[in-house]
């Protein structure tokens, strides 16, 4: 359903400075210019919007928006030109990450669901954040801004260890995503990325712009492959591509010349010659992890002869020869067979 508000009689008003479409299955809608100075709070939730119309920046009286439960992909970034804006409530949407909010120094109130609150810095504009229960009525201190957190569906499976402020660590496991989110790729200082457990598909080749990333775990995804670009992250020490469906590594691969611990258990590889040629530049491999993969030969003494620095190695029984067993051995090599 799509709304035109052109003349004031076709809008829903509680008052001349509210506007209430809310639960209307609105896909869109702009706003009537005769409201241009009155508009006070805008509630639109629980519509199908993907977006909010151009004009809302110029409704610079706007005090109070509510685009909770919509379908909108991205934050708006015309409601960082309300500079009057006192309550934000932008839960339960598609978007993960909130920008920097520090534009709406007026600020008194935001409402986010879980994922989109460890997007929040502690402070904004020299006030504290505080986190306050959903139904609380709690009175506003002139040196806070209160967070209400709505529970629902998505849920965010944070450890403690993550950094506010600068996103050095960011856990999106198991929140059943089917690509990555753009917005990720602007966090250029993150270090450690989880996305294991979805459905992701494509690894994009953006993922070249998280250059101080040290560990990537995008484990039990359905990647066939993997861009070229992942070659240009030389921080990079971790790499967990267990359960998905890659058949080789990037030619390149041997650049990640500070790799130490490489999962590529439970993927379709086969080409055995090929996946030693590009590890073994890598010196620094400590821990290699191989088994359940079609492998169109064993491995022998050879191929573990030219990976100097592994330490451990895990590796289907069937996937290696007794020679190479006996040689791991002797070099005091951890050998886990599955």
């Amino acid at each position: 359903m799509t709304i035109k508000l052109i003349e004031e009689e076709n809008i829903i008003l509680i008052s001349n400075e509210e506007l209430n479409l809310e639960n209307q299955n609105l896909t869109e809608f702009s706003l009537s210019t005769t409201l241009l100075e009155k508009l006070k709070v805008l509630l639109v939730s629980g519509n199908k919007l993907k977006s909010l119309p151009p004009e809302i920046q110029y409704y610079k009286n706007l005090v109070e928006i509510d685009l909770s439960h919509n379908n909108l992909e991205t934050f708006p970034e015309n409601v960082l030109l309300l500079k009057k804006l006192e309550i934000l409530k932008i839960n339960h949407n598609k978007f993960v990450f909130v920008p920097d909010l520090s534009n709406l120094t007026k600020l008194k109130q935001i409402i986010v669901d879980q994922i989109q609150y460890f997007h929040l810095p502690k402070t904004l504009n020299g006030k504290k954040l505080i986190v306050i229960d959903p139904i609380s009525t709690q009175h506003h201190n002139s040196d806070e801004i209160t967070v209400k957190i709505k529970k629902g569906n998505r849920k965010y499976p944070l450890g403690e260890n993550f950094a506010h402020g600068d996103q050095k660590f960011l856990n999106l496991m198991n929140f059943k995503l089917k690509e990555i989110p753009p917005e990720l790729f602007k966090f250029h200082s993150l270090e450690t990325l989880i996305l294991s457990r979805n459905n992701i598909t494509i690894l994009p080749t953006k993922i070249k712009e998280l250059i101080k990333l040290k560990a990537l775990a995008i484990s039990y995804n359905r990647l066939f492959e993997l861009p070229q670009s992942i070659c240009q992250l030389r921080n990079l020490l971790m790499v967990h591509l267990n359960n998905n469906y890659l058949q080789q590594l990037p030619s390149d691969f041997s650049l990640l010349s500070n790799l130490e611990l490489l999962s590529l258990e439970s993927n379709q590889i086969s080409q055995t010659k090929q996946l030693v040629e590009r590890l073994s530049s890598l010196s620094n491999l400590h821990v290699l992890l191989l088994s359940n993969n079609p492998f169109d030969r064993k491995l022998d003494q050879e191929d573990f002869e030219v990976l100097s620095g592994l330490k451990s190695l895990s590796i289907s029984n069937s996937q290696i020869t007794d020679r190479a067993k006996k040689y791991l051995i002797e070099k005091h090599i951890t050998l886990i067979i599955k």
